[in-house]
């Protein structure tokens, strides 16, 4: 994946130029409009997915130094940079810190179970929400309507890239369909 990325970002035009060849010619200039909206919501996706990340980061790291844990800003960053992948992510970074904290008491234990709770309740229910329809201009509503329906038919996968395909299937509506109803 990461070769892949690599060479997407690296050969960029050529690959574009590739593809709009399977175009008409009076089409290919409409192709490369909609392709450069597509790729503006797609940076501004990365973008949004990093600041909910960091948020989960940031409120582990919070919840650990209140209960003065040592390595309470090593775990939050871990706990920032597993939060990319739904699910397994998140329920890898609670074992690493529940096996961090356990020789501090099961209070402790139970108290970084719950910041680990609240952390993502707050990632999932409002920060995602609000921060991909601002960044994406996508109400929270089509977010959550992919992010059920793309964690279905695709699992773990479709739920990463559920706001992306959102935007993108968006795009393609506003620019293939509603603007030529408006014409």
């Amino acid at each position: 994946a990461l070769i892949f990325t690599y060479f997407l970002m690296v050969d960029r035009d050529k690959l574009l130029n590739a593809v709009i060849r399977f175009f008409p010619k009076k089409s290919r200039e409409r192709v490369r409009e909609i392709y450069d909206i597509s790729e503006e919501k797609l940076s501004k996706f990365v973008s949004g997915q990093f600041i909910a990340s960091a948020s989960v980061g940031l409120i582990v790291i919070v919840g650990l130094l209140c209960l003065k844990v040592d390595s309470a800003i090593i775990l939050g960053c871990v706990s920032a940079v597993l939060d990319i992948v739904p699910i397994v992510g998140p329920a890898i970074a609670l074992v690493i810190c529940l096996a961090v904290t356990y020789k501090l008491g099961w209070t402790i234990v139970i108290l970084t179970a719950v910041i680990f709770l609240f952390a993502q309740f707050a990632e999932n229910n409002f920060v995602k929400p609000y921060v991909f329809g601002k960044f994406m201009d996508l109400h929270p509503i089509v977010i959550y309507i992919f992010l059920f329906v793309c964690a279905k038919y695709f699992g773990a996968v479709g739920a990463i890239f559920a706001p992306a395909i959102a935007a993108d299937t968006c795009v393609f509506i506003e620019e293939l369909y509603l603007k030529r109803m408006d014409q």
